[in-house]
């Protein structure tokens, strides 16, 4: 079980530890924003309608609010590395698939699965901050990934719509999963060098994850939005 610790990294590391934290809490806010802008060309290319294309962003806060009710109860019982590597993970995986999706619904799917994933990095970053900050630096940190939250929506459609002029909207996935995956190794090296986080098991929450993308997924199929279906929608 994960031991609550105050003892604060060294000033030494607090620079790399805030660099982390910042990218973790981004995720939520990039996932949304940044594939805003291509809305239109998704719902041209994919043969759906301005509706269908906008579920994508529903089905999005849907898996947001089961990661918000999944993560918190599993960092405090596994610790926080292992639901964070296994979110940051999942997330890389799913933004390759919402890449590759051949149609809206299995585009929906992927999203779903995807916001799982990005949950891990906004709702344990701040279980980070109560877990190795004082009650004083800990107002530092979190006004700090306030800041995070707040810029990234500002600076997420533009990054996206250059994208989208550019390379269309499957690269911002593909951007997205770059992302994924930078903050995956941050956690996996940068964690490792400033010795925290250790305490974890990685291997049961992807049980624990796998176990409840399942669940969704039956979700979304009895609701008529499972990618099974997927040339339906075409």
């Amino acid at each position: 079980m994960w031991e609550h610790t105050s003892i604060a990294p060294s000033r030494r590391y607090r620079a790399l530890l805030t660099v982390i934290l910042g990218m973790l809490t981004a995720f939520g806010s990039l996932s949304i924003d940044m594939y805003l802008p291509g809305l239109p060309a998704i719902a041209r290319e994919l043969h759906a309608d301005a509706a269908a294309a906008q579920r994508t962003l529903a089905v999005f806060f849907l898996g947001m609010a089961l990661g918000q009710v999944l993560y918190g109860p599993i960092s405090d019982r596994l610790g926080r590395r292992g639901p964070l590597v296994v979110g940051c993970a999942l997330y890389a995986l799913t933004c390759i698939g919402c890449a590759l999706a051949p149609s809206i619904r299995v585009l929906m799917g992927f999203r779903f699965a995807q916001a799982v994933g990005a949950c891990a990095g906004s709702v344990i970053a701040r279980s980070v901050v109560r877990d190795l900050f004082d009650p004083r630096d800990s107002a530092r940190m979190y006004s700090f990934l306030m800041l995070m939250m707040g810029l990234a929506p500002i600076t997420a459609p533009l990054i996206g719509g250059q994208t989208l002029v550019a390379f269309g909207w499957r690269a911002i996935f593909v951007a997205l999963s770059g992302f994924g995956l930078a903050c995956l190794a941050a956690v996996l090296f940068g964690t490792n060098a400033l010795g925290l986080l250790h305490n974890s098991a990685a291997l049961p929450m992807v049980g624990v994850i796998a176990a409840c993308v399942t669940a969704a997924f039956l979700t979304l199929r009895g609701m008529g939005l499972s990618p099974l279906h997927a040339e339906g929608a075409r």
